[in-house]
């Protein structure tokens, strides 16, 4: 017998959320914004992802390599984590955005908003 509340909790843990940061950024700053963001109540997990891990991770997924067309690697710094299961509703999702929107160094906060008011609505807790 599977435990929906258990499978449901599961889920939600492992929504994503993507933290994309400013360019150029000191790494003094990067890790402020690291610091913060670990030291949330909502935070099950974290990493934090430089410029080249993220284009490591995009060759590894089978896409072609810009060099030779661009001379910067375009991908941005992030911090990405997963939430709490009990932080995942649409409404505090959105209050967490807005605050990582307000901080200096982050240029937009993604996370899958159709997913997380899929799952808000069919899961109950």
């Amino acid at each position: 017998m599977i435990n929906t509340r258990t499978l449901g909790q599961h889920f939600k843990e492992e929504v994503e959320v993507n933290v994309y940061l400013r360019d150029p950024l000191a790494t003094a700053d990067s890790a402020a914004l690291v610091q913060y963001i670990a030291a949330q109540p909502y935070i099950k997990e974290y990493v934090f992802t430089t410029k080249e891990m993220a284009k490591a991770k995009y060759l590894a997924d089978g896409n072609e390599s810009w060099e030779g067309i661009l001379t910067e690697n375009p991908l941005p710094q992030s911090i990405d984590f997963k939430l709490k299961s009990e932080y995942l509703n649409a409404d505090t999702l959105k209050n967490i955005r807005l605050d990582l929107e307000k901080q200096t160094y982050v240029t937009e906060v993604k996370y899958p908003e159709l997913l997380v008011g899929g799952l808000d609505s069919k899961i109950k807790r």
